[in-house]
């Protein structure tokens, strides 16, 4: 008998906690493009393949990413092509 009642009271209070949960109305977060971002890179730099992204309190962007994944020239390749498929990073 108590094992039926423990069912039956951890069975209504699974179904009070998925109903509380799901009424809950939670806004999707909107986001907006930033034209300004990313500023250009001093000195033709170039990023290579990113492994992580943080902002930090003062709202500061810190990307992680792998330099040397970067070929030589991997980064004039795309504006070298012809026609050019970009229009940065010409040595």
């Amino acid at each position: 008998m108590t094992a039926t009642r423990l069912l039956l009271a951890t069975s209504l209070c699974l179904t009070v906690l998925a109903l509380q949960i799901l009424s809950q109305n939670v806004e999707i977060p909107t986001f907006k493009f930033d034209p300004s971002w990313p500023k250009p890179l001093p000195e033709n730099w170039s990023i290579g393949p990113v492994v992580g992204v943080s902002v930090d309190s003062r709202d500061h962007v810190w990307i992680v990413h792998r330099r040397t994944a970067l070929i030589k020239n991997d980064r004039y390749t795309a504006a070298t092509d012809n026609p050019p498929r970009a229009e940065c990073c010409i040595p």
